[in-house]
């Protein structure tokens, strides 16, 4: 059980940090704009779409952008510190 809330409370915090990056992004830059359409996450960039955010999928590029670099290299770093251990 401890195991388990362990994993937990990673993932959560992960996924926070993660959001709390993308939010910055978002807001620093007047020209990206995000929609959400359940369960999904659109990110638009002057009007024009660049990239869908799906749940646990890996984030679909529709055009490349400096944005989308960030998202490659935000889940690599998630990969590597995943606590394989437990």
């Amino acid at each position: 059980m401890a195991r388990k809330l362990v994993l937990t409370t990673f993932f959560l915090m992960k996924i926070e940090y993660f959001c709390s990056r993308l939010e910055i992004l978002l807001t620093k830059s007047p020209e990206l704009t995000a929609v959400v359409r359940s369960p999904q996450l659109h990110i638009y960039r002057n009007g024009k779409k660049v990239l869908v955010l799906a749940g646990k999928s890996a984030p679909k590029v529709i055009r490349e952008d400096p944005i989308c670099e960030f998202l490659r290299i935000e889940r690599i770093n998630w990969m590597e510190h995943w606590p394989c251990t437990y």
